[in-house]
């Protein structure tokens, strides 16, 4: 089967390449891949490509296909490989599928980019072939090809789409933060989680850190967007932010700085603290396994550094802050953006309301 290999130029920089069962690299993919470095697609996008199209390559496999030769019809039978724990374990209902409809259509769109440019590049008919023939599918196992064109290549999905569940995001309570934090043996840990915790900041943000872009004293930290991360992590804030830290955060960057950075000499903040990588910058992969094991520590899962972003957020609405300023606080582009993933109302946020406004006496 296909795999997904980094690669690391002279210059330090990180790309990517799928290879086959030889290890050749696969050459479509690896043109479509240089591609998206070509435009600048940042590292984590291109990532999600390469791992995208070795899914789709492992399916045409499976199916004794060709890239050029798979139909509407072989997409949406994609769409069940993608959702199906296992070939022969039928979807008896959406709660059962091993990816959202949400991930299944992010790598639909992986797939129609990757047809659009070879279509663009060599004249390929196959993606719009693919658009063609969704237009006339009727059968129910193609149901799912609707509002598919076959002459405009704006939609960033050619071929199926999933219609998405209802959004819900995961919150931790105050109490359970605490725990994830108190759970962390190293300080670099604890000053990591409270920094997520009380800045709403990305992973990727906090990992691209450097010591220039923390001040103790003004009690602020910059949020500055750079392509060179040695750890691929990424801000996704092209114009940058000068965000507030609190008075903890501050502490324990200064704790963290005597008692266990010393004398290392990088200039990232969060660095590997022991082993063969000690003094190297701490890699996004690091960091995916500290989750795993604090979930085993504090013995409850179904959180990510990400779920810190969506408490932060989400308690600070709850609170009564005016959206836009989270969603300055959250460094999004739009306030559209805050306002989709965050104007939300639970039931107690709802049963709240009704109390706030006189319209019950007690929750």
């Amino acid at each position: 089967m296909p795999a997904v290999r980094r690669v690391r130029d002279a210059a330090g920089r990180t790309s990517w390449t799928v290879v086959d069962d030889r290890g050749v690299p696969i050459a479509e993919i690896d043109d479509f891949l240089a591609y998206l470095q070509a435009i600048e697609r940042s590292p984590n996008s291109q990532r999600a490509y390469a791992y995208d199209l070795k899914l789709y390559w492992s399916y045409l496999q499976l199916r004794g296909l060709r890239h050029d030769e798979a139909t509407a019809e072989d997409l949406a039978y994609f769409v069940r490989f993608l959702r199906r724990p296992s070939p022969d374990v039928p979807l008896l209902t959406p709660s059962a599928a091993v990816r959202s409809a949400a991930t299944v259509n992010r790598i639909l769109a992986g797939v129609s980019g990757f047809y659009r440019f070879l279509e663009d590049r060599d004249g390929l008919p196959a993606a719009r072939r693919l658009a063609q023939r969704a237009r006339g599918a009727i059968h129910a196992e193609r149901a799912l090809l609707d509002g598919i064109t076959g002459t405009s290549f704006s939609d960033p999905i050619i071929g199926p789409r999933l219609r998405l569940e209802p959004r819900h995001l995961e919150v931790l309570t105050i109490t359970q933060e605490r725990a994830i934090i108190a759970a962390c043996y190293l300080r670099r840990d604890r000053f990591l989680f409270t920094l997520l915790s009380t800045t709403g900041m990305r992973r990727g943000q906090a990992l691209g850190l450097r010591h220039s872009d923390i001040d103790t004293r003004a009690r602020t930290v910059r949020i500055v967007a750079r392509d060179d991360n040695a750890n691929g992590a990424r801000a996704k804030t092209p114009k940058g932010a000068l965000l507030p830290i609190s008075r903890d955060v501050a502490r324990l960057y200064l704790d963290y700085m005597h008692h266990e950075y010393g004398d290392l000499d990088n200039d990232y903040i969060f660095v590997s603290m022991a082993g063969p990588t000690k003094g190297q910058v701490l890699t996004l992969e690091a960091v995916d396994a500290l989750v795993r094991r604090l979930r085993t520590r504090v013995g409850f899962g179904g959180w990510s550094c990400h779920t810190f972003r969506h408490t932060f957020a989400t308690l600070h609405h709850r609170a009564g802050m005016r959206l836009e300023i989270i969603s300055h606080l959250l460094t999004h582009g739009s306030v559209n953006t805050t306002v989709e993933f965050y104007s939300h109302l639970d039931a107690d946020d709802l049963r709240q309301q009704l109390v706030d406004h006189g319209c019950w006496e007690t929750a």
